[in-house]
């Protein structure tokens, strides 16, 4: 770390030259990414991948001045400091984070297909990046340190300009690698083809974002498993987050120590009675979790009842649910308890025709103890997916827990906004 300060700090200050030379090679590779970056992913993986490249810097360039929103200009004449550098801070990553959900919105509903959102997404989050970490070089600025801005900006450039130009010929593999696993799937044989092609697979993991038991942001993992078998629909998924919290020594000193988290995990099983306009079906649950930080030792329930598919085609699938739940859990703070509940849930499932692969999806359920009207938990939860390529996709979401009898000393409600990466297969 020393030698990075002396590499970008050298001693001896900003002299003129010094000033002069940076700011001369950082503004021409700044000005000529783009370009370098065009001609290396037009060689590296052909003309296609290079327009697409192309065109998520176009996309984001735009993008790229609602992340700065010309801030720069008047932290660099603020010499006085009369504004505090964390209200800049403050300032810069609200824009930034308008910058990217504005790209999130433009890249799943501007009609880009899946591969120039596998250009347009990563570069977002780079653009963004770069935008934030230009309060920091205003920084530098406001402290006569015009040669240590310069240093960076063109470390940053070439380092960028290497990634993003050899990222197209990775694409390309992986692209290459699914057609021919999807060519070696091709020739086993029709009955076993029907069969494989109802299973369906997840893996993801990400950071979220949460608030009420917690203020803290953490990681997450997510599995899932579908299969379609007839009139019968299997989903398995297995969720899990952890994340650090603050304990204290004798002395009083804070420090980032004990990991918490939670798990869970779930099977849903439904069989469709009949093929009519509002398809009933039964359906089973099994679930079992455990949740560090909202107390929760342990929870499992088991479930059945009947459902109705309220709408089922290919674009929107709506379905909803009632029935009969045996709780067994145990609470931070409370002896272990069982009880019998009933439980509503609700499940929607969107695929819009005006952006391609692009999937919304919400989910709800309720359960309430029959003998205590007071003890009841709810759930809900909504998002979206957006492909990108080679089965990558990028999810983001947001939940709300709600336990009315929380565990000793918690909070009743807990929220959480996710972002995921997921490989699809």
């Amino acid at each position: 770390m020393n030698r990075l300060a002396r590499l970008l700090l050298p001693p001896g200050g900003a002299t003129p030259a010094r000033v002069l030379a940076w700011t001369l090679v950082s503004g021409a590779l700044h000005a000529g990414e783009s370009f370098l970056v065009l001609v290396a992913a037009t060689h590296l993986a052909g003309a296609w991948w290079g327009g697409v490249v192309g065109l998520a810097f176009a996309v984001d360039q735009l993008l790229f001045t609602v992340g700065a929103f010309s801030v720069r200009r008047y932290q660099a004449s603020d010499v006085a400091e009369r504004v505090p550098f964390p209200v800049y801070c403050g300032a810069r990553a609200l824009t930034c984070g308008a910058m990217v959900l504005a790209g999130l919105a433009w890249a799943a509903f501007g009609g880009f297909t899946p591969d120039k959102r596998a250009a347009i997404l990563p570069l977002l989050v780079f653009k963004a990046s770069e935008a934030f970490s230009d309060v920091l070089g205003g920084r530098y600025q406001q402290r006569g340190r015009l040669d240590a801005t310069g240093r960076i900006l063109a470390a940053k450039t070439l380092l960028s300009a290497a990634a993003f130009a050899a990222a197209p010929a990775f694409a390309d593999a992986l692209d290459s690698a699914a057609a021919t696993a999807a060519g070696v799937a091709a020739g086993i044989s029709e009955d076993d083809a029907k069969l494989t092609e109802t299973w369906q697979g997840k893996l993801a993991a990400g950071l979220d974002l949460k608030s009420g038991n917690t203020e803290k942001t953490g990681y997450n993992g997510h599995a899932e498993a579908k299969k379609l078998h007839g009139d019968t629909i299997v989903v398995a998924t297995l969720d899990g987050a952890w994340e650090e919290t603050e304990v204290s020594d004798s002395d009083g000193t804070k420090r980032d120590e004990r990991t918490v988290g939670n798990a869970k995990g779930e099977v849903n099983v439904k069989e469709k009675l009949a093929d009519w306009s509002l398809a009933p079906f039964v359906y089973g649950d099994v679930s079992a979790e455990h949740d560090g930080v909202a107390g929760i030792k342990y929870r499992t329930i088991e479930s059945a009842g009947i459902g109705f598919f309220l709408v089922d085609t290919d674009a929107l699938k709506l379905s909803v649910e009632a029935g009969l739940a045996y709780v067994q859990e145990e609470l931070d703070g409370l002896e272990s308890d069982d009880y019998l509940a009933y439980r509503l849930a609700e499940r929607a499932d969107w695929v819009p025709d005006f952006a391609e692969g692009v999937s919304f999806f919400e989910t709800a359920d309720f359960l309430q103890d029959f003998d205590e009207s007071d003890r009841y938990f709810c759930n809900l939860e909504a998002g979206v997916d957006v492909p990108m390529f080679a089965g990558l996709s990028i999810t983001l979401k947001g939940t709300v827990n709600y336990n009315h009898l929380p565990a000793a000393g918690k909070e009743k409600t807990d929220r959480s906004v996710v972002a995921q990466v997921g490989y699809n297969f």
